[in-house]
């Protein structure tokens, strides 16, 4: 009985640390997709100008 319960608190762990690495990593994505596009916008407002 024990045995079980060791490898659902495993598996839990491992689901739970996977979790937390595909939010980090989204989270760096979006990190990374906001700071281009604010990059972008500043470029672009200097191009326009004359």
């Amino acid at each position: 009985m024990r045995k079980r319960s060791d490898s659902n608190n495993k598996m839990f762990s491992v689901a739970k640390a996977e979790r937390q690495l595909q939010m980090f990593s989204v989270a760096k994505v979006k990190r990374q997709l906001q700071s281009a596009k604010l990059e972008r916008k500043s470029t672009t407002c200097y191009g326009h100008e004359p």
